[in-house]
């Protein structure tokens, strides 16, 4: 299961994947797999994959989690993220809040990145 490491999606995958380390899911084949998941969702979540068009990737939990973490990170205004990374600077904080700051953005938007901190 290569989602272990997702990042998105964490109101349903971070939980999902503690969990499935902890019942060891991954021992357990892909069918089980992907019905444990979709039967510990809940109802809302359930209703959202329903609306997901995975053709014939519909029972793979990698495309479906896949699915789940393109839907919460939602798509990104390439031109407000460059101009609110181009306009940060040192507002009388420490410079390790700064630095943080910095590093967050650059994180979310790896193309306006700084030179390496």
């Amino acid at each position: 299961m290569s989602h272990r490491n997702t990042a998105g999606g964490g109101g349903i995958i971070t939980p999902w994947c503690n969990y499935a380390i902890v019942a060891r899911v991954d021992k357990q084949d892909p069918d089980y797999q992907t019905s444990l998941f979709l039967g510990q969702i809940g109802l809302e979540a359930l209703k959202i994959y329903n609306n997901f068009e995975l053709g014939n990737q519909s029972r793979n939990l990698d495309s479906i989690i896949e699915a789940f973490n393109k839907f919460s990170i939602g798509e990104i205004n390439e031109t407000y993220e460059s101009y609110v990374f181009n306009k940060r600077y040192q507002q009388g904080e420490k410079f390790e809040s700064f630095l943080g700051a910095c590093i967050s953005i650059e994180k979310k938007n790896p193309p306006y990145s700084c030179p390496s901190l």
